[in-house]
């Protein structure tokens, strides 16, 4: 009897604390932050060089002595390159997984697997950039939107017209091995740009007093670029640039035009177009109301800087009949240009 009362007593108890022993254990939803893992602390920086040679800064300062003019050094203002506003990490697992993750422009915590994996880090904060493959990182590419200008005068025909990317920034990690671990590992990386700025200077020896805007295109370059190493494709485009990327500072007419470089470019430091040939085209609006266009061929330019630097054309006359080298275009072209953001 003694026997069967101890035993109805300490029954009930054993119950109670195995259920509060559960509860505890399932309440615990960061447990994972207190135990062993895999993760890796990241510390990011930035590579923000627009220029990557000076020569051609050097030539035009001897040239055109304008560096101690307001307008130069408001467009050079305009050629800084600035920080993404966060980073997106994707690990490609040796299983075949893909993870993606977010961080701080300046780093942060990232959860991984165990085991060895690549790691691509990428600026998260792009508008028109449109990223494709990305769950292969030998095909993960970035492109930007289509856009069309039916006032523009093709010297690439076969070519879609496309906006300016958005700047972007990678880096790469190879073979990252996770091991579990109480403390997080860590690493720095340096995110490098994929996308160049060219400033375009256009030399009017005369007649800039007539012009009232301008803008142009900038053809034969890469339409897209792959995230890995950087690389681009053999694939061209033409980039509009409009009159919110340039303006007029006597005797100038001054334009920045964001690319992803020159095509089939590894980003080494030499550049062979083969027959390969790079357009600039100019379309100017006078007082008067007249609208005309002209292209350049400045192949030589690009090849000797296929990740930006500067593009310049001397010697512009302008008249009220458009100068040598225009062509008169539709007004109506000029004010109702059409514009469509399609995926390429």
């Amino acid at each position: 009897m003694r026997k069967r009362i101890v035993t109805a007593i300490l029954l009930p108890s054993v119950i109670l604390l195995l259920s509060l022993t559960g509860c505890r254990k399932e309440l615990c939803y960061d447990h994972d932050k207190h135990g062993l893992n895999v993760s890796l602390f990241v510390k990011a920086g930035w590579d923000l060089s627009w220029l990557r040679d000076s020569t051609f800064l050097e030539l035009l300062e001897e040239r055109y002595s304008i560096w101690d003019r307001g307008g130069m050094a408001s467009m050079l203002d305009r050629m800084k390159v600035h920080p993404g506003e966060g980073i997106a990490c994707v690990s490609y697992h040796e299983s075949g997984t893909v993870n993606t993750t977010h961080i701080d422009s300046t780093g942060g915590l990232v959860r991984l697997q165990e085991g060895l994996q690549d790691i691509l880090f990428y600026n998260n904060d792009t508008e028109y950039i449109i990223f494709d493959g990305l769950n292969s990182y030998a095909e993960a590419t970035a492109s930007t939107r289509t856009r069309t200008r039916a006032s523009y005068n093709s010297t690439h025909e076969d070519e879609t017209t496309v906006n300016s990317p958005d700047m972007l920034f990678r880096a790469w990690v190879s073979q990252y091995d996770g091991v579990v671990s109480a403390r997080p590992d860590s690493i720095s990386i340096t995110l490098d740009p994929l996308v160049y700025k060219y400033l375009v200077i256009f030399e009017i020896t005369e007649g800039i007093e007539m012009i009232s805007s301008a803008r142009g295109a900038l053809s034969g370059m890469a339409s897209k670029v792959y995230l890995q190493d950087g690389h681009t494709g053999d694939e061209t485009a033409t980039v509009l640039f409009d009159e919110s990327h340039s303006f007029i500072h006597d005797p100038f007419i001054l334009a920045v035009v964001s690319t992803f470089g020159a095509p089939g470019h590894n980003r080494g430091n030499t550049y062979d177009p083969g027959d390969h040939t790079f357009g600039l085209n100019l379309e100017i609006m006078l007082e008067s109301g007249k609208a005309f266009s002209a292209n350049y061929d400045v192949t030589e330019q690009i090849s000797l800087q296929p990740c930006g630097g500067i593009i310049a054309i001397p010697g512009i006359e302008i008249t009220d009949n458009g100068g040598g080298g225009f062509f008169e275009v539709s007004v109506d072209d000029w004010e109702n240009e059409e514009n469509i953001e399609l995926p390429l």
